[in-house]
């Protein structure tokens, strides 16, 4: 059987993998997603870019007019981030493994495991807690969508995170 790391070299190699880099200066990445000219859903290559910053998160990709700006927590906004990336992925019909997760260290982008090493946690220790919440949280939600975690978003003090996360998924 394959590997993760090996399916990711593989695309790489053949130049179809989501290309996640760290933006220089803030808190943000853009991420690249590969044409599709054989495989249905045929796409064009697509790109989108998200900043954090005090108040939520700004995001635009190629098909935007303007740049758009969802405010929400800091607890959740890393989270959000991945979601999206991971349903424009499950749009074009890529698996998340063939993510590549990049950061520039001296002048040169350097592959890492993941979101969290790519966009700073949040400041404040108390919504670094948060975060872990509503990731656990995000991940129940993922392998069972249609259950009602709300009871779980209260408990945790992530009912804000939650009902953003599942208006966004119901769009």
């Amino acid at each position: 059987m394959i590997s993760n790391l090996e399916l990711l070299n593989f695309c790489k190699l053949n130049d179809f993998y989501v290309n996640v880099k760290k933006i220089d200066g803030v808190n943000g990445c853009t991420v690249e997603y590969p044409a599709r000219s054989s495989i249905h859903p045929l796409t064009s290559t697509y790109n989108k870019a998200y900043t954090l910053d005090g108040e939520g998160i700004h995001f635009r990709g190629d098909e935007d007019d303007k740049a758009n700006f969802l405010k929400c927590p800091s607890y959740c906004r890393r989270v959000l981030v991945f979601n999206d990336i991971y349903l424009q992925c499950q749009t074009i019909d890529i698996k998340p493994a063939i993510i590549s997760w990049n950061v520039k260290e001296d002048e040169e982008y350097v592959e890492k495991k993941c979101l969290d090493d790519i966009l700073d946690q949040p400041d404040m220790s108390a919504d670094v807690v948060l975060e872990e919440h509503f990731a656990e949280l995000y991940y129940m939600y993922y392998k069972n969508p249609f259950n009602n975690y709300t009871r779980l978003a209260y408990d945790f003090g992530v009912e804000e995170g939650y009902k953003i996360l599942t208006s966004k998924n119901n769009d």
